[in-house]
């Protein structure tokens, strides 16, 4: 009908309507088509709010809204708006998802870019908001905990019924501000309370589960080291595990990438559990969340994984060191690329504890007069780089695809 009438405007909202539909109906490429049409008729008739809905839509089919791919079409979407002068309203609504799915993917200096022109301007309260639990999120992951609360405290003022509206990630985001301000109490009751809402699971309901059951863990970790009794809060992991024994899920037609997404959040979950009841095998939980994350781009995660395995393994004595010590390097490299103070200063901190050395060795850099060091063979140049920088035998045998006892001769001829 609106083809017939020569109604560009009609036209956007009806394609969007019908791409809407078709995703729903597990038709992803049909959806994608319907969509980019929808956002050129937009175009056609200079209408911002076709606009963004249709390039939203377009997002949606193509790639969960914590993926590269997402984030780069949402950043596509709102250059367009830019194009159309459209008010920044629209754009900011835009650039707060293109924030979003950038920090999911550990791209932060984009996701900061993104904030920047969303809050640069009067952005509207949902854009406001959204703009807001992204710029929390970062935030506390990057160490700065007053600034996290205070746009957490923005985002709840400008949006009083914060629950309601499952489009915005209220409790995951309030769970995850209350764990770094280590209330693991009020982070429980957030996570709880994104997992009970009725109606369709809230955005990033799949970290839901898995906050609950950190929280529970760190609570159980308070009461064993100050020798509490613990029967209750192991009562209360009984129940979020009987109550949920899977990681929630968004609705509708999946990806590749989607799945591995859940996997993901699945594999956390599994490891939080464990790590509450304190499963011998709970290394290797985290370490499998560890490579389950890394294989879904969920870098954050990731290194928290690192982090937790470590700590696991070094628990269980000298035999499991040097797993530790390759876990270990593994956080520190993916919390320096990201920023992430707090987690940095974990993983450090559990470094010197077990004298690990995490740092990569320094190149040498001869100076004028340095004596050279005669009569040795590249390979044992290369050994004794790793010998100064701390390595232990099995470490370097590892880095260099050798036995333990051959490093151990050419240490021997050094």
């Amino acid at each position: 009908m609106a083809r017939k009438a020569g109604n560009p405007k009609a036209l956007s909202y009806a394609l969007t309507a019908n791409s809407m539909a078709a995703l729903f109906a597990g038709q992803p490429a049909q959806a994608r088509v319907l969509a980019s049409h929808a956002a050129s008729a937009a175009e056609q008739a200079r209408d911002p709010w076709a606009l963004l809905h249709a390039t939203s839509w377009q997002a949606n089919a193509t790639e969960t809204w914590s993926s590269l791919a997402f984030a780069d079409l949402k950043r596509v979407g709102r250059e367009r708006l830019a194009r159309l002068g459209s008010p920044h309203t629209y754009l900011a609504k835009a650039a707060a998802d293109e924030a979003s799915g950038y920090l999911a993917v550990g791209r932060w200096q984009q996701c900061q870019q993104a904030l920047r022109v969303a809050l640069g301007s009067d952005p509207g309260a949902i854009g406001d908001v959204a703009a807001r639990l992204t710029a929390a999120r970062l935030a506390s992951w990057q160490g700065r905990q007053s600034e996290a609360e205070a746009h957490l405290a923005r985002a709840e003022e400008l949006f009083t019924k914060a629950s309601d509206f499952h489009n915005l990630d209220f409790d995951a985001v309030r769970a995850e501000v209350k764990l770094a301000a280590g209330n693991a109490e009020a982070a429980y009751g957030a996570a709880m309370t994104g997992l009970s809402a009725d109606g369709q699971p809230p955005t990033m309901c799949e970290w839901l589960a898995p906050l609950a059951a950190r929280a529970l863990a760190d609570l159980l970790q308070i009461s064993r080291d100050q020798k509490c009794p613990s029967t209750d809060l192991l009562a209360r992991t009984e129940s979020l595990v009987a109550n949920f024994p899977s990681v929630l899920r968004e609705p509708g037609t999946h990806t590749e990438h989607y799945d591995r997404h859940v996997e993901a959040f699945t594999r956390l979950y599994g490891a939080e559990v464990g790590r509450a009841f304190q499963s011998a095998g709970n290394a290797h939980q985290w370490i499998q969340a560890a490579d389950a994350c890394q294989a879904a781009t969920l870098p954050w995660e990731e290194a928290y994984s690192c982090w937790r395995a470590a700590e696991s393994l070094l628990l269980h004595g000298h035999s499991q060191r040097a797993l530790a010590s390759t876990v270990l390097r593994r956080g520190v490299a993916l919390a320096e690329e990201l920023h992430a103070g707090p987690l940095q200063e974990c993983l450090r901190k559990l470094s010197m504890g077990a004298r690990i050395t995490v740092d990569k060795p320094a190149a040498p850099s001869p100076e004028p007069n340095q004596v050279e060091l005669t009569g040795l063979t590249p390979r044992e140049r290369e050994i004794l780089e790793f010998v100064v920088a701390g390595r232990t035998y099995a470490e370097i045998a590892a880095s260099l695809v050798i036995s333990e006892k051959t490093v151990s001769t050419h240490i021997s001829h050094l």
